[in-house]
């Protein structure tokens, strides 16, 4: 019976992550494994981060759309796939429910 592989390959990342795939290879080494143990646990812990600046730099966006583009939150929400609403909360900086939770 052959050994099971200790480096399976990593699911796709959607395209907009293709520059982070380095974090998910690694050599097939004790070596290679534990520094990529050691990467990807780092990554995780720094996600809430990443997703404030996300979130800051994307409300600011859609406070520049509005104000500079003069478009409503109504054809901003619809370019951005959500309502009126919701786009006007992310003008304001306010996260979503599901957001909260995740960050939590």
């Amino acid at each position: 019976m052959a050994a099971p592989k200790t480096n399976p390959k990593p699911a796709p990342l959607p395209e907009l992550f293709k520059d982070l795939e380095g974090l998910l290879r690694y050599s097939d080494t004790p070596e290679g494994r534990m520094a990529a143990a050691k990467r990807l646990t780092q990554a995780l812990k720094e996600i809430p981060e990443l997703q404030t600046a996300i979130s800051d730099a994307r409300q600011k966006a859609v406070q520049e759309i509005y104000l500079r583009e003069g478009m409503t939150y109504k054809q901003i929400g619809a370019e951005l796939g959500v309502g009126a609403e919701r786009a006007s909360a992310i003008a304001r900086g306010q996260r979503s429910p599901a957001d909260r939770r995740k960050a939590q």
